[in-house]
């Protein structure tokens, strides 16, 4: 069984930030072919604050840059929930704030295999 094949959990259900469309869709469709649910998607920051209030979701994928704002207090207030999250960016790894160093990271462009394995990985450790 590869870590593709491995549920995360019976429920999945997840908060996607990123503010390109088309990229958000493609990860919302490949994730779907995983078992995944997006509960809600945020393309500006604002959107992302607005989210995480809500908290009606499992986990979240984070881009690290919305337009011209990092997203370092969105990961805070879900590290602070205790909400599992993962980033994604196309910058260099040097980019990821220290204080969220320990924080997977999936770097664009990245592979379906990173991407759901990441994720897989990341949701097996939340409490059923």
């Amino acid at each position: 069984m590869s870590n593709l094949d491995v549920p995360a959990r019976n429920t999945r259900a997840l908060l996607l930030v990123e503010d390109e469309p088309l990229i958000a869709a493609g990860i919302a469709e490949l994730l779907g072919e995983h078992g995944y649910e997006f509960v809600q998607s945020a393309y500006t920051y604002a959107e992302a604050e607005e989210a995480v209030g809500s908290g009606r979701f499992d986990g979240a994928i984070l881009d690290v840059m919305l337009a011209t704002r990092y997203v370092w207090p969105i990961a805070a207030a879900l590290r602070d929930r205790g909400t599992p999250f993962l980033f994604l960016t196309g910058l260099e790894a040097g980019s990821i704030d220290e204080a969220f160093r320990d924080a997977p990271v999936v770097f664009k462009p990245f592979t379906e295999h990173e991407l759901v394995s990441k994720l897989n990985a990341l949701m097996s450790f939340m409490p059923s």
